[in-house]
């Protein structure tokens, strides 16, 4: 089996099996590969939306990150980590989580505009949240949601030890969703820019990665017993697990591009990260 996530000129992003991780396929053997569409442009943006079973405020442990190199056949490993401008090799070039090999867990909440809204991830909330946690201390200084629909966020980043200051800002676009009764994948491209001051409107912005986020999460199943005997549902509402996909590519002036004859579309590089979602037992009201 092919550990390689399909991206054709189309768009098209399919969930790697997992052969090359220590959590093996059997374990996720309901999450199939699912073909998931980046739409290239997006005149309309959209947010994503999630399963009903989700909304909530939710205890999220992150597993350390494994790390695949779809192209290694064509690419030696240790050519492609000299590059450290793609996504994941460097401290904070994923900003969703700063150090890939580091096992965190922080809160994150899904939640309803109103009841006949869909549910929707609280962005801003699950991404200071996500990035203290995993850095280990309160880093985001200021956080700016400043347009929910094209999911923008800017946010001031504190380094230690070193104290710096970092100026980030991410946009999500080309959202998909797509879910059936007991599990949900949901699909985004980030753009991930850094700049001066949040108070200079000025500031030159750079562009330092790009890259995909697919999370596919299962409900977890009550034990047959239960179900049979005592006429419980044949789910557990309150665990979730799940896995996340963060899907990284060279950039446009890599020398690596035309070495190989490659291009920014190939996935170079493909973490994998083991979640285990846990149900707060009173959730936070978002107002």
């Amino acid at each position: 089996e092919s550990c390689d996530p399909d991206i054709d000129s189309g768009g098209t992003v399919t969930v790697p099996n997992l052969p090359r991780l220590s959590f093996r396929q059997r374990d996720f053997e309901s999450f199939k590969r699912k073909p998931l569409r980046l739409q290239p442009e997006s005149d309309t943006p959209q947010i994503l939306t999630f399963p009903t079973w989700m909304e909530g405020s939710w205890d999220v442990d992150v597993f350390p990150a494994e790390i695949s190199f779809p192209y290694d056949h064509k690419i030696p490993a240790e050519e492609v980590r000299k590059d450290l401008r793609i996504p994941g090799f460097s401290a904070c070039s994923v900003i969703h989580c700063p150090d890939m090999g580091k096992a965190f867990s922080f809160q994150a909440r899904y939640y309803r505009e109103d009841p006949l809204s869909p549910v929707i991830e609280d962005a801003a909330f699950n991404l200071q949240n996500a990035i203290n946690a995993n850095l280990g201390y309160p880093a985001v200084a200021v956080m700016n949601d400043l347009d929910n629909e094209s999911q923008r966020i800017e946010l001031c980043l504190l380094k230690r030890p070193a104290v710096t200051h970092s100026y980030v800002s991410v946009e999500g676009f080309h959202p998909e969703s797509d879910e059936n009764e007991d599990v949900s994948y949901t699909a985004q491209t980030f753009r991930e820019f850094w700049f001066g001051p949040l108070d200079k409107d000025e500031s030159p912005r750079q562009l330092v990665s790009v890259y995909q986020r697919i999370l596919a999460v299962r409900r977890a199943e009550n034990p047959y017993d239960d179900v049979y005997f005592d006429n419980k549902s044949e789910f557990d509402d309150s665990k979730l697990e799940g896995i996340l996909y963060t899907i990284a590519h060279l950039p446009s002036d890599s020398p690596l591009l035309k070495q190989y004859g490659i291009t920014t579309r190939d996935p170079i590089a493909v973490y994998a990260q083991k979640l285990r979602f846990r149900k707060r037992q009173h959730d936070v009201d978002v107002t």
